[in-house]
């Protein structure tokens, strides 16, 4: 290999990372649902043709292409609009040439042949009515200082814009602390007057107003942000499969003139409100800072479509519109209630207020108090965008930065979507994770809010789920040493899921958490599982779209019934980690049997003899509190979930069966699971039911 060829991939390899982090960090920020990062560069005739990465509308309506400018320099250089131009129009000729055949005449190995097919996919279909060019930069683009999307043109019936991405935006955006980029409206910009009632409200803190929304203002708003208007992007549309939204699409057809009668409206909330007194002495609407709508995103999504796929007639298509207006500081509390008392049309999803969460926020704590072995560092929670910055920009001095820096380094930072990732991978859905992090996290909410309602993360968990990030994270990091560019996100995750599919349940979390790393037989194991993984995620796509083929279900169950080898030391390494346990194991057997079991039942026929006493029946939560501090202080794990309303666990195989024994003597069901549950982190255990 030339050097001229080495320093091209390795440049190429800067700019793909670059990328890849940066799609993250805009995702987050809402301007883009998801993103897939792969290169390619090439010169078709005297067209320069280049893309970095790709997203596709779950609508198939709006298409993104990620095109990254990347100097890589100590300063940032200024990058003039002439460049950022030519930049967008080549990732338009990729477009262009992906839409008719450029994949006809690409290698299937190409690392961006997915990227091309897809394109050519969407655009046979004619479903396409916007691409947006999204421009990612590490230098400043000074000429272009508006955040909104710039239009460059509109062909045939499809809208073309670009966004711009420089380092000064993406600052902006990481240390703001928002959970959102803030969305700025000049109703001057619509030509319409928006009529409002102010509220008399006397509190300085909140202010309210009533207003009415013509369609077309609404429908123009939502072409302009799209889902960047709704809060966390949970409420998408479902594309009018349910019964509101039918109906809200047959009135704008066909009654448009009684849409404000028949509809509820929406909620918003903004940070800050101007207002003018008209001629007739009425109160307009003139400017909204940090807009956001809360409740009423499907019926704002719905006008949307209605107009643009329908054509629907907006004129006379007016929307109430409740409009809060609430100061920076008291935001993330009063916005989640909002959005939680406002909606009535649908039923609202605890995952909804996700980033408030009270699991976010203990976890958060957690992450804050816990040291990691060695009492050096700790692991940083970033529950809401731009924490970590913020928190770093708080060390007044250098040296106060430098010890920031050292106790809270930045390989030990997470987000809400990186924790989705990390537990997914191992709970054996990487399906999930490879739908991209916000659509992943939105999954991870919904299946954990109805799998445990009332959880609260203890020091265990977060441990734990530590141990889960290291792993993950070497996973990563191995798949950059090997290379390997397509597909890489979707390998890691399958490789992560796969390996805890086969060795999960006897792996020790709190050894990786101890240790901070992995060993090196594990490690190994790992390093030997991408290939083979990537191999047959190619081989059972059958020609399909293997980016498409990962987000199925199907892809897992394909891959996880393949017998990959994983070596036999590593079930070594992994038994060896229990086996010096084994004679402690037994001397904690025979103390159970000595002194445990006689003050079991004592503790339990106290727990039943008090509350008979008091007239009551002895609560579930009593006789698990009961039991736990009778077996938890003689060496066994246990794991009480029984307040949130779950089951008590107690971790260990066939050799509590004896205790287990009496446990069943004081009218309690316990059953032994060899594959444990998810509290066990599917190691084998009894669980109680009390």
């Amino acid at each position: 290999m030339s050097g001229h060829a080495s320093a091209s991939q390795a440049a190429e390899f800067k700019e793909n990372a670059f990328t890849e982090r940066v799609v993250d960090i805009i995702a987050e920020a809402g301007a883009i649902t998801g993103g897939h990062t792969c290169y390619f560069r090439k010169e078709l005739g005297n067209r320069h043709l280049k893309a970095n990465g790709y997203n596709v509308g779950e609508d198939e309506e709006h298409l993104d292409i990620i095109i990254s400018i990347y100097r890589d320099t100590p300063v940032p250089p200024t990058l003039r609009m002439t460049e950022v131009y030519q930049a967008i129009q080549r990732a338009l000729n990729f477009v262009s040439a992906a839409a008719a055949d450029l994949s006809s005449k690409m290698e299937q190995a190409h690392p961006a042949y997915d990227m091309a097919e897809r394109v050519r996919e969407v655009f046979s279909k004619g479903s396409v009515q916007r691409v947006n060019v999204i421009v990612l930069t590490d230098c400043v683009v000074r000429e272009h200082q508006l955040q909104k999307p710039l239009k460059i043109s509109k062909q045939s019936r499809i809208d073309v814009r670009a966004d711009i991405w420089d380092i000064e935006r993406l600052y902006r955006s990481m240390s703001s602390g928002c959970v959102r980029e803030t969305i700025d409206i000049d109703f001057g910009e619509f030509e319409r007057t928006i009529p409002c009632l102010p509220v008399p409200i006397s509190e300085g803190e909140y202010g309210a107003y009533l207003a009415v929304v013509p369609g077309e203002v609404l429908f123009r708003l939502y072409d302009e942000y799209g889902e960047r208007l709704l809060e966390l992007n949970v409420r998408s549309f479902l594309q009018a499969r349910g019964k509101i939204n039918r109906g809200i699409r047959d009135t704008l057809l066909k009654e448009p003139q009684l849409f404000f009668a028949y509809n509820n409206g929406i909620t918003a909330v903004a940070e800050d409100v101007k207002t003018k007194l008209l001629p007739d002495g009425t109160t307009a609407l003139v400017w909204i800072r940090g807009l956001q709508i809360v409740n009423g995103g499907q019926t704002t999504a719905s006008i949307h479509r209605a107009g643009k796929k329908d054509q629907a007639e907006l004129s006379r298509v007016f929307v109430q519109m409740k409009l809060s207006q609430v100061r920076l500081v008291h935001l993330e509390t009063l916005v989640p209630r909002i959005s939680l008392y406002a909606n009535s049309q649908n039923k609202v999803n605890e995952a909804d207020f996700s980033a408030n969460d009270l699991f976010h926020q203990k976890l958060e704590s957690l992450s804050r108090t816990i040291w990691a072995p060695g009492e050096q560092s700790r692991w940083f929670y970033e529950r809401a965008r731009g924490q970590y910055q913020v928190a770093r920009g708080k060390a007044s001095t250098p040296a106060k930065q430098r010890q920031f820096d050292s106790i809270h380094p930045p390989s030990q930072m997470f987000t809400k979507t990186d924790l989705a990732g990390f537990e997914h991978s191992w709970g054996q859905r990487p399906d999930l994770v490879s739908k991209g992090s916000q659509k992943n996290f939105v999954e991870f909410m919904l299946l954990f809010k109805a799998q445990q309602p009332d959880f609260s993360p203890d020091e265990q968990y977060f441990t734990q789920l530590v141990a889960k990030a290291i792993i993950f994270r070497k996973v990563q990091a191995l798949a950059r040493e090997a290379r390997i560019g397509a597909y890489r996100a979707n390998i890691v995750t399958y490789s992560v899921a796969y390996l805890a599919s086969r060795v999960g349940a006897r792996l020790d979390l709190a050894e990786i958490w101890r240790a901070q790393k992995l060993t090196p037989q594990l490690e190994a194991a790992l390093r030997g599982l991408l290939m083979p993984i990537e191999e047959a995620i190619k081989r059972t796509a059958e020609g399909r779209n293997v980016t498409e083929w990962c987000k199925k279900a199907e892809c897992w169950r394909a891959i996880k019934a393949m017998n990959f080898p994983v070596p036999a030391n590593v079930a070594g390494a992994l038994s060896a980690a229990r086996a010096g346990r084994k004679g402690a194991a037994k001397e904690v057997q025979e103390n159970l049997r000595k002194a445990a079991l006689p003050k079991l039942a004592e503790a339990v026929n106290i727990a039943l003899i008090s509350f008979a006493r008091a007239g009551q029946k002895a609560d579930a939560a009593s006789i698990a509190d009961a039991i736990t501090k009778t077996l938890a202080p003689g060496g066994l794990e246990v794991i009480n979930n029984v307040p949130s309303g779950g089951v008590l666990w107690v971790v260990g195989g066939m050799e509590l069966s004896s205790i287990m024994r009496e446990v069943r003597e004081h009218g309690l069901r316990a059953e032994f699971r060899e594959g444990g549950g998810r509290a066990t982190e599917h190691r084998p255990a009894w669980y109680i039911t009390c």
